[in-house]
């Protein structure tokens, strides 16, 4: 799996809105969210397994202001329990 499909499996069941990378078709009414990734720098170890470390944009969009601010929270805490 490259980084875009680790990203994925992690927030499509964690939400239950589409979820695309990079843009959402014109026809999809919200909410959705959208995700981008903006920088991959690899960690470099010596003896050891290195790590990338991904920057990644990512916005939700919805109709409603306090569920669009649930939305992010859901999103939020689905990313911090990837170890």
């Amino acid at each position: 799996m490259n980084h875009s499909e680790n990203i994925y499996a992690v927030l499509a069941p964690a939400v239950a809105v589409p979820v695309a990378p990079l843009a959402m078709l014109q026809t999809q009414t919200p909410p959705f969210i959208v995700y981008a990734i903006s920088s991959i720098n690899p960690q470099h170890v010596k003896g050891g397994v290195g790590l990338d470390m991904v920057n990644l944009s990512l916005a939700v969009y919805h109709k409603d202001i306090d569920a669009a601010q649930t939305l992010a929270t859901t999103v939020r805490e689905a990313l911090n329990c990837i170890n």
